[in-house]
């Protein structure tokens, strides 16, 4: 009994010993961070982070569709210019081979009959020598062609004048068409150019919006896990200190079986050695009395 007692006091010791132990380690988990309040936070913020995000997106693609009809409309405008001024430079060419195609008939009209005028005026019907009238020479008159030459000259006169009054409003036009396209293509090209700039401004917040909300994530799932740990940790050290009591409960009551055991034994001796004391007195008084006898 006293070795089965100091077995279980030993025993007892110990698991006194790795209880404390289990018991200050399950304190200093318990004041570990609070999981579920980070756990709160990062949902929290993750889904403002997502509306956010979801914003951007929407910000971004208006943005790019607004930079993609702008462009088309910058496209278009250059197209038209150039379609206006195929037009204007195919309608001006056919002015100008229509002039030189007069110019060309005038001028040889013209030359022609300053060749004939020049012929005519050759003959002479004046001797040079004497001074005397050539009989049966007639001097022509060139009066009538020489007006005519003047009225060929005349009339290239004002068909130069026309061609380049035509040249002029022709290349006021190319003018015009340039300005008019160049200001409804930078007005597409202002906003064309405004819509990129506001892209990439919504892009760059939406990219940092991005690495925040990637961050907050693997943040969320690490504590998740850690939470997990913890909890698996915990229950452990609760399960460990429990079955530390329960078997500190089976040694006491071991220990109380052993005590009770032990004084029901000696009450036992004690009344065994009572009665062998009045065994052994009543013994010796009867030996005495047949002495005596």
């Amino acid at each position: 009994n006293e070795d089965e007692m100091l077995v279980k006091n030993t025993s007892e010791k110990v698991l006194l010993q790795q209880l404390a132990t289990k018991e200050a380690a399950l304190k200093v988990l318990e004041a570990s961070k609070d999981f579920d309040d980070i756990i709160q936070n990062c949902t929290s913020q993750q889904a403002i982070l997502y509306t956010r995000l979801q914003e951007l997106k929407k910000c971004c693609d208006a943005e790019e569709l607004q930079a993609k009809q702008q462009s088309e409309i910058v496209h278009n405008e250059d197209l038209r210019k150039q379609q206006y001024i195929s037009q204007e430079n195919a309608s001006f060419a056919e002015i100008q081979q229509a002039y030189a195609e007069k110019k060309g008939q005038l001028s040889a009209s013209l030359e022609s009959l300053k060749s004939q005028i020049a012929r005519m005026k050759q003959i002479k019907d004046i001797c040079p020598t004497c001074g005397q009238k050539i009989p049966g020479v007639l001097k022509p008159d060139t009066s009538a062609l020489e007006g005519d030459a003047q009225n060929l000259y005349t009339q290239l006169q004002e068909i130069s004048a026309r061609f380049f009054d035509n040249k002029a409003i022709h290349e006021k036009e190319l003018q015009n068409l340039e300005k008019d396209a160049t200001l409804a293509s930078a007005q597409a090209r202002k906003a064309l150019q405004e819509a990129v700039d506001k892209k990439h401004l919504y892009t760059t917040e939406f990219n940092k919006c991005q690495d925040t909300y990637n961050k907050n994530e693997a943040l969320l799932t690490k504590t998740q896990l850690e939470k997990s740990s913890y909890e698996t940790s915990l229950n452990q050290l609760h399960q460990e200190i429990l079955s530390l009591r329960e078997q500190l409960k089976e040694i006491a009551e071991k220990k109380l079986y052993i005590n009770n055991k032990h004084e029901e034994i000696s009450s036992h001796n004690k009344v065994v050695n009572q009665m062998n004391t009045l065994i052994k007195r009543d013994f010796r008084g009867y030996l005495l009395q047949d002495i005596i006898n």
